[in-house]
Formats: C-alpha cells, sequence, structure tokens
C-alpha cells in the first residue's frame, strides 16, 4: 500500500547543503566590484570593495599623501555577473565643493565574468595654493561616477612633509 523511502532525508539534507553553497556564492561572489590603487604616494594604496561602504559614514575613503609629484590612480571594475556590462565613467577633482578640473571620462565595456579599468594621473602641487600658509593641510575629493554610483576619494596633502631624499646604494 505505502511505499517507504528510505534515503528521503538524504535527498533533504543534501538538497539544503547545496543550497546553503549557493546562497554563498551569489551572495559573496557575484556581482559588480570596484576598487581604486593609488601609487606615488610613497606606498601604494588600495580602496577595496568593503572600504566603500564607509564613504557615507566619512564623507568618502581616505588616502595620505606624502608625496610632491604626480600620483597615478588606477580605478578597476570587475563585472562578475553573467551578462555583460557597460558605463560611462567620469572622474572630477573638487575643493571646498568647487570643482577644480576633470581628470579623466571614459566608458568601460565589460563582458560577462570580465574586468577593466581607468587610470589617470593627477599633479597634486598644480592645485595647492601659492599663498598657503607652512604646516596646513588640503584635503581634496576625487569624485567617480560610474553609471548611477558615486564613489568619493579624500585625500590629504600636508606641506609640511618635505620630499625624501634619495638613498642610493653603496658600491
Amino acid at each position: 500500500m505505502f511505499k517507504k523511502h528510505r534515503n528521503i532525508y538524504l535527498f533533504l539534507t543534501l538538497a539544503c547543503f547545496i543550497g546553503i553553497i549557493l546562497v554563498f556564492v551569489f551572495d559573496g561572489y557575484m556581482g559588480l566590484y570596484d576598487s581604486l590603487t593609488v601609487t606615488g604616494t610613497g606606498f601604494p594604496q588600495e580602496i577595496t570593495p568593503e572600504q566603500w561602504g564607509d564613504q557615507g559614514r566619512n564623507g568618502g575613503a581616505p588616502v595620505f599623501i606624502d608625496a610632491n609629484g604626480e600620483m597615478s590612480f588606477s580605478y578597476q571594475v570587475d563585472n562578475r555577473r553573467f551578462f555583460p556590462y557597460r558605463a560611462d565613467v567620469d572622474v572630477s577633482l573638487w575643493y571646498n565643493q568647487s570643482k577644480l578640473a576633470d581628470l579623466a571620462s571614459e566608458t568601460i565595456s565589460l563582458g560577462a565574468f570580465g574586468g577593466g579599468q581607468v587610470d589617470w594621473t593627477l599633479d597634486v602641487v598644480a592645485y595647492v595654493p601659492e599663498n598657503l600658509p607652512a604646516n596646513s593641510t588640503l584635503d581634496f575629493t576625487i569624485l567617480i561616477k560610474r553609471g548611477e554610483i558615486e564613489r568619493r576619494v579624500i585625500f590629504y596633502y600636508n606641506t609640511s612633509i618635505p620630499p625624501k631624499p634619495v638613498i642610493l646604494p653603496q658600491s
């Protein structure tokens, strides 16, 4: 009359285990991830996708500058989805809520599970006012717009830090 299913609990357990694994894969890996790498500041600094979440609290992700020359920026976007992604990336420099310059403007087209990047350089000294007193700090903001998403990077420039001397190795 009634047929016994001996392995029904094994199949239910296996289905739940596979479901949990799929939740971790789709929630933790899938999506769009962006990061920013800054070089020329004495040591490379990277703003990871996890750090963008703090920008609402702090006004932006912080970068500290101890160089008196050009800095190189590299904004990477990783598409970890099953369909392509295309967006305009506009980068601008701001100080005291006034726009100083447009640094980069580019359209990125990413395939499924592909990546791309936008590179630009910035000479901070060109935007420092001439009548700036010694031992003062300026905070500039780099605004990165990618489609509907805005990322802010606040970098602090200190005028009291002298340029680092070049030390040549002894021969």
